[in-house]
């Protein structure tokens, strides 16, 4: 049966196959390696045993020729000891005989330990690639994970935000109404509902009117208040306030005459998706002062106006 030298390319194990054995994908019995069998190339002429070759070579570490027979030269072959370089002499070469391995059959020893490396090489570049290109990929996907928790963190962000404003506006109205359900129906109240009622039905009759645009002068337009802006004066703990209220533009006013003197005017609106339930705009103010303080204050005395304390 036809058979061949099977050289592993990892730890130079050495065995005689079966030539149905090339090829084929396997571990390595000495090393456990995954490995392809394939042949050696080298002469299918049969290893003389019994004959000496004498070999020079600095692998060798020895001053004089080694008298060494040819399994024994393609073992230090494979142990990259001899090279092609190497001076030998043949058996039943004379003394003047001698030549470079590389010119003889072992030789071939010297290329198959030489492919053996090179693909060693490559495959340990191969790998090194792969892993590259995995680690690679790795950082891509955690990036895009990284991107997607993100985008999701600042949409429940934003969602949270929007309920929560929803929830407020939705307590403010409920207070309302429960405010307005908790205040007792006295003659006096029943009275002002009344007249609050046939001011209402007043106020629709001079809105359908202010739809019309009068050609005379003196009448008044569409988006124009008849009864004009709400004023409410009241007197806080910094001073005189007056409170101009108008609902129909949403743009209102606030002069503060505080008593040391200082007068504060700054313009504000409505806006239940403020927080505050408004919004405020800049002060001015009548001399020097502390912009902070001037701002707080304004702010209270709308705020307390908002919540119904000056009623």
């Amino acid at each position: 049966m036809s058979t061949f030298n099977f050289i592993c390319p990892h730890c130079s194990y050495s065995q005689q196959l079966a030539a149905k054995a090339d090829g084929l994908h396997g571990k390595c019995p000495s090393c456990d390696e995954n490995v392809i069998v394939q042949a050696t190339k080298v002469p299918n002429r049969p290893i003389e045993v019994a004959s000496y070759w004498y070999v020079l070579s600095s692998g060798l570490d020895a001053e004089t020729p080694e008298r060494l027979t040819e399994p024994q030269i393609v073992e230090l072959i494979n142990a990259e000891r001899i090279g092609s370089g190497a001076d030998v002499l043949k058996p039943g070469s004379s003394q003047n005989e001698w030549v470079k391995l590389k010119d003889t059959h072992l030789n071939a020893y010297v290329e198959h330990v030489r492919e053996r490396k090179q693909l060693a090489m490559e495959e340990r570049k191969s790998d090194a690639v792969a892993k590259r290109e995995a680690k690679k990929s790795a950082r891509s996907e955690q990036q895009v994970r990284n991107e997607q928790e993100k985008t999701e963190f600042r949409e429940n962000r934003a969602r949270e935000a929007e309920q929560k404003r929803r929830d407020a506006e939705e307590n403010r109205q409920q207070q309302a109404v429960l405010k307005a359900q908790n205040q007792p129906q006295t003659p006096k109240n029943k009275k002002r509902s009344a007249t609050i009622g046939i001011a209402l039905i007043i106020v629709v009759v001079l809105a359908a009117l202010a739809a019309v645009d009068f050609a005379t002068d003196g009448e008044y337009t569409a988006g124009i208040n008849p009864f004009g802006p709400k004023v409410t004066r009241v007197t806080v703990q910094a001073g005189d306030a007056v409170i101009t209220d108008r609902e129909d533009t949403g743009l209102s006013h606030l002069k503060l005459t505080c008593n040391n003197g200082l007068v504060i005017n700054c313009d504000w609106k409505r806006n239940s998706y403020n927080d505050f339930g408004y919004d405020i705009y800049e002060p001015s103010i009548s001399r020097d002062y502390n912009r902070l303080a001037v701002m707080m204050l304004a702010r209270g005395v709308i705020a307390n106006y908002l919540k119904g304390k000056y009623d």
